[in-house]
């Protein structure tokens, strides 16, 4: 086994953290990458970029859901306050609200395992059902919170009570959309519930990725945690060098 090899072997355990110690007469026979402490790593790495890759897609169309709620309770206020909307544009806007509001519980549901983006569905539907008064005005619209957290309407008691009380509805459904439009853009916001959770996870994809092409430019990934891009042989002699650097700090540690 030589130095380079040595080198390599060691840093990329440093690296990963990996506890398997390389012998140089195992690395002659079967080179680097058939040591058991790397496949490990290598395969411990690709599951954590799995899981990672499936969170951020729940999260994106978590991010679309809570963005078509946001707009569509702007667009509910807007019409309930504009004292010139017709009875049909009204409707609208509220089924609008109700099929983005009820999307956005769905995709919060999706990504449970994450606490801060779960929560964003949850905020929601709070919004409409820990205010009394502006559960018993929704309420005298027809609408209603189900068991799974999703708005329905009676458009029949909605059509009644807007008869019937124009004014007091109008208010009823500008509240409505003040207040999913309040919570879906605290939970967008950088420090939002959704906005933690998607920094975390890809500050945590970055770290994956980097560790990827750690094992891919030493030649001890799989090909398919490998990049092709055409930077291969800058990417070891990066990747070189930086475990030449890690292996003479641990040597000068333990002396």
């Amino acid at each position: 086994m030589n130095i380079n090899d040595f080198v390599k072997a060691q840093s990329v355990a440093l690296y990963l953290g990996s506890r398997s110690r390389v012998t140089s007469s195992s690395a002659a026979n079967a080179g680097l990458s058939a040591q058991p402490g790397f496949q490990r790593a290598e395969k411990r790495i690709q599951a954590q970029v799995d899981t990672t890759t499936a969170q951020l897609s729940s999260f994106g169309k978590l991010k679309s859901a809570l963005y078509d709620t946001q707009v569509a309770a702007r667009a509910l206020d807007g019409a309930a306050t504009a004292g010139s909307s017709t009875a049909a544009a009204l409707q609208t806007a509220v089924r609008n609200v109700a099929s983005a509001f009820n999307s956005a519980v769905v995709a919060a549901k999706a990504t449970a395992a994450t606490q801060n983006a779960s929560r964003a569905g949850k905020d929601l539907v709070a919004a409409l059902s820990t205010n009394v008064p502006m559960t018993d005005a929704l309420k005298n619209l027809g609408f209603s919170l189900g068991l799974d957290g999703k708005l329905a309407l009676d458009r029949n008691t909605f059509d009644t009570s807007y008869k019937a009380d124009p004014t007091a509805a109008l208010a009823s459904l500008a509240t409505l959309g003040q207040q999913v439009y309040a919570v879906t853009t605290q939970a967008l916001g950088a420090e939002g519930s959704l906005g933690l959770a998607l920094s975390s996870l890809t500050q945590q994809s970055s770290i994956l990725k980097t560790q990827q092409a750690m094992l891919a430019s030493l030649g001890l990934g799989s090909t398919s945690s490998q990049t092709s891009n055409g930077n291969s042989n800058s990417n070891s002699n990066g990747a070189y060098d930086f475990g030449l650097a890690v292996y003479r700090k641990n040597l000068v540690s333990n002396t």
